[in-house]
């Protein structure tokens, strides 16, 4: 019977561990516009990341499904100016940004107005 409890437990603790731990990872945007490079990496409770032209970088924060970044920093270089727009739609979506949903290698951060980032595990 203590075996039992002790199963149990052990299953419970994994169970309750925190998404943040299995969100960690570097990730590439599937749906990037054309020559755009984003990327975004996710490591305890902080965030990182190429957003076309400019690195950026912050924390953000999970409660079961759901995900909030902050507006953290970003350096200010100048680029092509399709890609400085590619870079401010994404980071206002990005901002905008509920929930999130994990699917072996594929990330979609989901808003409510029904878009979505979708990123590739490395």
């Amino acid at each position: 019977m203590k075996k039992i409890f002790t199963v149990l437990f052990a299953f419970a603790l994994f169970a309750c561990s925190s998404k943040a731990e299995t969100l960690d990872g570097d990730y590439v945007l599937q749906n990037a516009p054309e020559g755009a490079e984003i990327t975004l990496s996710l490591a305890n409770g902080h965030y990182s990341g190429k957003s076309g032209v400019n690195n950026y970088f912050g924390s953000y924060t999970t409660d079961g499904e759901k995900i909030r970044f902050d507006r953290g920093g970003l350096t200010m270089m100048m680029g092509p100016e399709n890609l400085m727009q590619a870079e401010q739609d994404y980071l206002n979506t990005l901002f905008k940004v509920e929930s999130y949903h994990l699917s072996g290698k594929t990330l979609m951060l989901d808003v409510s107005n029904a878009s979505s980032l979708t990123f590739e595990k490395k």
